[in-house]
């Protein structure tokens, strides 16, 4: 009982404390949220504002987080921006973490975890694969019109500005003006 009563001696004088890292999420804060036009939504993040807000929406209960004594959560809309950030720029997770002031690690976190929940809600939704007899006509679509056999899909291709040859340069264009 001695040693009970003097350990919480200590505990009641010497509170628990936490340490982080003094961060700044002045660009978030303050230079997105009030200052981003819709071109600059657009620019920066690949979707209007609009769509972002729905994505928000859509992904809020899967991302939402308890609000702890040790401190609060990210918000739904920082977790989804710093996945679009890091989607649209592909910049390293440490510039990522420097910009809406967080730790490295948490950027890795909220990544993955928005990532997983984007599938797990919005892929039901958008995405739906050609079952049974609909799966046959596909194929066989594929192989009349392409002379692709056993085929029953294709996935739009990547778009990569390259400098081309003086010679033959209008080789280097595809439909998209590339």
């Amino acid at each position: 009982s001695v040693i009970l009563t003097a350990y919480c001696q200590i505990v009641i004088r010497n509170p628990r404390q936490v340490w982080s890292y003094p961060r700044s999420s002045n660009w978030w804060d303050t230079i997105v949220l009030s200052n981003f036009s819709p071109h600059d939504w657009m620019q920066n993040f690949r979707m209007s504002y609009e769509s972002f807000v729905y994505l928000c929406n859509q992904l809020k209960h899967l991302l939402q987080k308890e609000t702890t004594r040790l401190r609060k959560p990210l918000s739904i809309e920082k977790r989804v921006a710093i996945t679009l950030w890091v989607l649209a720029t592909a910049v390293e997770y440490r510039t990522v973490a420097h910009l809406f002031g967080i730790a490295r690690c948490t950027v890795c976190v909220v990544v993955h975890e928005t990532c997983a929940a984007m599938v797990q809600r919005l892929m039901p939704l958008y995405i739906s694969f050609p079952t049974g007899d609909e799966l046959n006509e596909v194929v066989r679509g594929f192989k009349e019109k392409w002379g692709f056999p056993q085929c029953a899909g294709a996935i739009d291709g990547s778009h990569i500005p390259v400098t081309p040859p003086a010679m033959n340069h209008t080789d280097y264009y595809n439909r998209k003006g590339w």
